[in-house]
């Protein structure tokens, strides 16, 4: 594989028609930095518009896919609810830079070409939405699927409720969020969330084959059947981030909230009361 390196946070190497963008924090986990979301937004759009590219894959550096956001972002947004107005100010105030955090999400599912992760790792929340995104998604069998939003007393966000309920339905969706902390890639694909779980030392050599594959096909006609296939979406998609920067905002103003970080911190079950 040839390239270069367009930024530490994230790599962009390309070979014969795919880019492979890396997620490259492997000592966070790729956990999701304001920096790494911009850049990954950034490498996003230039894919969309670069003939050259014909498919995306997307992978994380080291032993995870992608940890999320950067829990430390998200708890220092968390404050009690003291003044309305303030609330609803500093909310408008932290909407553009929210959303451009999620925009890596809408331009996965809007790509014009192929797009694929290879889920090597752990896939954390946000970083199971960039997963679940992508049109193929190719999963060791021993990668962890994790949905532990509630566990830190907050709801599902970067679209994984839309996203989960379009691939798998409601409820099955509402069973793995609820119920289910984590799943490896084996389990992933019994659900439908995979499109396939590989033996860890053969993924790398089939996402190589699938990429291939379909870098080497009619990417326009590609593009035309994703947009059929997703029409209508787009829209949806783009209500359901923006209502849930606000839902998460509101639930890091809880108690439950504030009890989920502390419990976290010092490695306890968390002890919410409903409030």
């Amino acid at each position: 594989m040839s390239g270069t390196e367009h930024e530490e946070v994230l790599l962009r190497q390309m070979q014969e028609g795919v880019c492979w963008l890396t997620l490259n924090r492997p000592d966070a986990r790729n956990a999701l930095s304001n920096d790494l979301a911009d850049r990954l937004v950034d490498e996003l759009e230039a894919c969309a518009i670069d003939r050259n590219v014909r498919a995306v894959v997307l992978t994380g550096a080291g032993s995870a896919f992608c940890a999320g956001a950067d829990l430390g972002v998200i708890e220092a947004r968390s404050h009690g609810v003291v003044d309305a107005a303030k609330f609803v100010e500093d909310l408008d105030a932290g909407r553009p830079a929210s959303l451009r955090r999620v925009r890596a999400v809408e331009m996965l599912r809007e790509m014009p070409k192929p797009t694929i992760a290879m889920i090597n790792g752990a896939a954390v929340g946000g970083g199971l939405s960039l997963a679940l995104a992508c049109d193929i998604r190719l999963a060791a069998s021993d990668a962890r699927l994790v949905f532990r939003f509630f566990r830190l007393g907050l709801p599902p966000d970067y679209g994984l409720s839309f996203l989960m309920r379009q691939l798998i339905g409601e409820g099955r969706t509402l069973d793995l969020l609820w119920l289910h902390e984590e799943i490896n890639g084996s389990v992933a694909h019994e659900h439908g969330l995979v499109t396939e779980s590989i033996a860890p030392s053969a993924l790398k050599t089939r996402t190589e084959e699938v990429a291939g594959h379909v870098a080497h096909g009619p990417t326009y006609a590609y593009a035309r059947a994703k947009e059929v296939l997703r029409f209508g979406q787009a829209e949806a998609l783009s209500r359901v981030l923006s209502q849930e920067i606000l839902n998460t905002r509101l639930c890091n103003a809880t108690d439950d909230a504030r009890e989920g970080f502390e419990a976290f911190r010092t490695q306890r079950e968390p002890r919410f009361r409903g409030n």
